[in-house]
């Protein structure tokens, strides 16, 4: 019973996404990195759904993606031109969003849905290297200015 209990605890994991783009493009510095990732899922449970905090987005409050299918933004400058026509086809959760909105304001954490926000590469770098079938839904949260 213990054993099932700890099976549907949240999973907590602090990840890079390395220099920009480069571990996607397969970048030879990045190798070590790129394995790791891709070796990442095997060593975890499947998430349902993933909520990730991009330190690539700060806000004056904790603002959380709440559309159902955000774009992509190319936060970086100065890579390859494939670096600006990567894709990543997973979804948003909005209901995702609203709980997490209620579990911010009931611990009195002022904060916002924003269903405009794309998935920065803070996002889709890391999680295209360790689900690149983009088939489980993202809600990415900001950190808020004065961290």
């Amino acid at each position: 019973m213990k054993e099932n209990h700890l099976e549907n605890k949240g999973q907590i994991i602090y990840i890079s996404h390395g220099g920009g783009p480069l571990p996607i493009l397969n970048d030879p510095t990045h190798k070590k990195m790129i394995e790791f990732m891709k070796a990442l899922p095997k060593r975890i449970h499947r998430p349902e759904k993933i909520i990730v905090f991009s330190a690539h987005w700060e806000e004056d409050i904790v603002t959380i993606q709440s559309a159902s299918d955000p774009d992509i933004l190319y936060d970086y400058y100065g890579f390859p031109e494939e670096a600006y026509s990567l894709t990543y086809p997973c979804k948003g959760d909005e209901d995702l969003a609203n709980r997490i909105s209620t579990l911010l304001n009931d611990a009195n954490i002022e904060c916002r849905l924003d269903d405009k926000r794309p998935y920065d590469h803070g996002s889709y770098i890391p999680l295209k290297m360790m689900y690149p079938g983009g088939d489980i839904p993202v809600v990415q949260v900001s950190l808020q200015y004065s961290l």
